[in-house]
């Protein structure tokens, strides 16, 4: 049961931190998932 809170709560922030950041921190932000999709 913990982990089905988890993966809700981790896809909450994904989409709304690219809709923050801008520029750089949008380039950073899809370095970083690239990075955690190679993982």
């Amino acid at each position: 049961m913990g982990s089905i809170p988890v993966v809700s709560e981790t896809r909450e922030p994904a989409p709304a931190l690219p809709t923050r950041l801008k520029g750089d921190d949008f380039q950073r932000l899809s370095a970083a998932r690239s990075v955690v999709g190679k993982r």
